[in-house]
């Protein structure tokens, strides 16, 4: 599907929302990770990256804005999105997204691209989240795709713990001399609930390095495997 043709989609679907209703919500929030890694790769190699996001959620219609610098290294990056949220049957859900990046950074980078997503999950059973996404980027015109198990557990009404696996593959997406397995990863996040409206969370995650990561770096005598965690303070209002 086209720039325009996806765009026109969401448009379409957002256009059956009206206006601000009262079930219009916001939020803004603080995150700090270890290191940038994004999709199994590396992307700074010195520090992490401190986050500042905003956004609101309509109806089945949400959007945000991130802004992100790196903590060591001279680095910036802006993020921009929306996405369409509904349910197809009791127990799925389908997101349609389109999201913009710009980044700029040391040793001449500079990035800008488009990314459309589409994201199904299964919501029938209450401890586990079985979900599929698959991005394309226009830059790379390559696919990206991911599959999560995402554990729900409730320790307290207050604290949620949310132990994952997942597996990725490319298709394009960051390389073009492989096709198929990018990385997997095993982590854990914890949600505590400080008051209604306001959330803190943190995660640790390893990820290990598999054909098209190590591909790409053949020879620079790394592995590759990246242990990393981050935290975040989360607040919405209505």
């Amino acid at each position: 599907m086209q720039f325009g043709s996806w765009l026109l989609l969401i448009g379409t679907l957002a256009v059956q929302q009206t206006g601000f209703a009262q079930d219009t919500s916001f939020y803004v929030e603080g995150r700090l990770d270890s290191q940038y890694v994004s999709k199994g790769r590396l992307l700074l190699k010195d520090g992490g990256v401190a986050w500042a996001e905003m956004g609101a959620k309509q109806g089945a219609l949400s959007g945000y804005v991130a802004l992100g610098r790196g903590t060591d290294e001279g680095f910036t990056e802006l993020d921009l999105g929306i996405d369409y949220l509904f349910k197809p049957t009791k127990d799925f859900t389908v997101k349609l997204g389109y999201d913009w990046a710009g980044a700029n950074g040391e040793n001449n980078l500079r990035y800008r691209g488009h990314e459309f997503d589409v994201v199904v999950a299964y919501k029938g059973l209450e401890w586990l989240t079985p979900s599929w996404r698959t991005i394309y980027e226009t830059k790379s015109d390559g696919y990206f795709t991911l599959v999560d198990l995402k554990g729900n557990i409730e320790l307290t009404p207050k604290l949620k713990l949310h132990p994952y696996f997942q597996e990725g593959w490319d298709f394009g997406y960051s390389t073009k001399k492989h096709d198929g397995q990018n990385h997997r990863e095993l982590g854990v996040k914890a949600n505590y609930q400080l008051t209604s409206q306001l959330e803190l969370s943190t995660y640790v995650a390893h990820t290990w390095a598999l054909g098209d990561v190590k591909l790409k770096y053949e020879g620079d005598g790394r592995s590759h495997d990246e242990t990393f965690g981050g935290i975040t303070l989360h607040y919405k209002w209505k």
